[in-house]
C-alpha cells in the first residue's frame, strides 16, 4: 500500500508532457539525469534508458503482449518485473541469488530449470558481476527453447579495448569501478565471443531505429541498438 502511495506521489510530482515511460506508463515534465545520459532515470519506477529499451524492443519487436512467451528474468527490476508479471501473454519467472528479490532464488551458474524451458530470457548487468560469466552463459543457453532469443544487456567498450577484469577483492574494485561488486568490464568482442562460445548466435537489433525523432526524445532513449541472442 505504501508503495503504491509513493508512486502516485511520484506521478503527481513529475506529471508532465515532454516525456513518457513506456514501463510504468507515467507522462513526466523530463527525466532525470545520470553520468552516461541526461535523460537516464524515469523519476517515478526509477527504471534506466536500457530498460526502457528492453521494454520497447520486447512491445513492439517482440510483441509479447500478443503471443504466448514463457519468460526468465534474472536479477529483476522492480517495475520491469511488475509490468512483465502483470502481462496476460506472458508466462514469467524471475530469479535471483537474494531472497526475496525474486520468484525464485536461485544461482545463474546453476539454475534450478529444465533444459529448453523459455522462450525468452532477459538479464541485465549481471554479467559484469558473476563468478564465472561463461558457465552463466551457458546455463542460459541450456534453458532457452531451441528458436527462443535470450538479451543477456551488460555495458560492453566498443573501442576494441580487451576486457578488465578486477583483482578479487571490494578495494580493488572499488578502486577500478568505483562498485564492490563489479568485476569486470567487458571489451565487445570478448563478450561476443563468450556468447558464441555458450552456443548462441548473437546479433545487434537496430528495429527501434525506426522510431521518430521526436518519439525517440520522449522517451529518453540514448541508444537503439540491442544485443540479442538467439538458440537454433
Amino acid at each position: 500500500m505504501r508503495h503504491e502511495v509513493e508512486l502516485r506521489w511520484r506521478m503527481f510530482e513529475f506529471r508532465g508532457h515532454q516525456a513518457f515511460c513506456p514501463v510504468c506508463r507515467s507522462h513526466l515534465r523530463g527525466f532525470l539525469p545520470a553520468s552516461w545520459s541526461a535523460t537516464a532515470t524515469c523519476p517515478v519506477c526509477r527504471t534506466w534508458d536500457c530498460h526502457r529499451l528492453v521494454w520497447l524492443f520486447l512491445e513492439r519487436c517482440l510483441k509479447i503482449e500478443q503471443s504466448p512467451t514463457s519468460m526468465l528474468h534474472i536479477a529483476p527490476e522492480p517495475f520491469l518485473r511488475r509490468r512483465l508479471s502483470a502481462t496476460a501473454s506472458v508466462s514469467y519467472v524471475s530469479g535471483d541469488l537474494r531472497a526475496g528479490a525474486a520468484d525464485i532464488r536461485c544461482d545463474i551458474h546453476q539454475l534450478p530449470f529444465r533444459d529448453g524451458q523459455f522462450d525468452l530470457i532477459y538479464v541485465s548487468h549481471v554479467m559484469n558481476v558473476v563468478r564465472d560469466p561463461q558457465q552463466a552463459l551457458r546455463e542460459l543457453f541450456r534453458v532457452l527453447k531451441p528458436g527462443g532469443i535470450a538479451i543477456p544487456q551488460v555495458p560492453v567498450m566498443t573501442d576494441g579495448s580487451p576486457t578488465i577484469e578486477a583483482p578479487d577483492s571490494d578495494d580493488a574494485r572499488m578502486q577500478l569501478f568505483q562498485d564492490k561488486y563489479i568485476r569486470r568490464l567487458f571489451g565487445e568482442r570478448e563478450y561476443l565471443r563468450d556468447l558464441e562460445q555458450a552456443g548462441f548466435a548473437a546479433t545487434y537489433d537496430d528495429r527501434l531505429a525506426e522510431l521518430p525523432k521526436t518519439e525517440f526524445a520522449r522517451y529518453g532513449l540514448s541508444g537503439t541498438r540491442l544485443l540479442v541472442c538467439s538458440k537454433s
